[in-house]
């Protein structure tokens, strides 16, 4: 789905920051572990917005003509 505009639709994000999130494992129980998930917001020290880089495609409903933009 992406790979088409790689090097066609390029844009920029701005952003207060974003999450990435780090898997952890703790025992249920003896046997078995159970896998959680922590975010941790990342921002830019001492700024209050970052700029992002990012593909964009436009999208529209068949059904309802609604349009919108899908980035990754």
């Amino acid at each position: 789905m992406w790979k088409p505009l790689v090097g066609k639709r390029h844009c920029l994000m701005v952003v207060n920051g974003y999450y990435e999130w780090e898997e952890l494992y703790e025992w249920a129980d003896d046997k078995h572990k159970k896998k959680k998930k922590q975010p941790h917001f990342i921002k830019q020290k001492g700024e209050d917005l970052t700029l992002l880089a990012g593909l964009g495609r436009d999208w529209v409903n068949k059904g309802t003509g609604e349009s919108s933009a899908a980035v990754r």
